[in-house]
């Protein structure tokens, strides 16, 4: 089975967090307000923290006795960590570049 692997289930969070950050982004530019949709996409630059924080989560997780077999319910539960996590690191991202003076 493929779940085995950490490296799959982070890419299945990867795809998971693109795949929201692109319809979220789509949602909001178009019902929302189309200016505020761009700062809305920059959250996309929180995917390496993001993904560090789903891999420290499934390390600690597939160790537990309850997740030896189920590695398909980790794989879900990485992939919706990485989603409920976009906006924290949406507000990181915004807290860089307000420290770095970059807008």
């Amino acid at each position: 089975m493929m779940m085995k692997r950490a490296v799959f289930r982070l890419l299945f969070s990867a795809l998971s967090f693109l795949i929201f950050t692109w319809a979220s982004t789509a949602y909001y530019m178009t019902y929302i307000h189309d200016v505020g949709g761009t700062y809305w996409a920059m959250g996309i630059f929180a995917l390496p923290l993001v993904l560090l924080s789903a891999w420290g989560v499934d390390a600690y997780l597939k160790d537990l006795t309850w997740f030896k077999d189920r590695l398909g319910m980790l794989a879900l539960i990485d992939s919706m960590l990485a989603i409920v996590l976009y906006f924290p690191g949406l507000v990181v991202v915004w807290g860089g570049v307000y420290v770095l003076g970059i807008a």
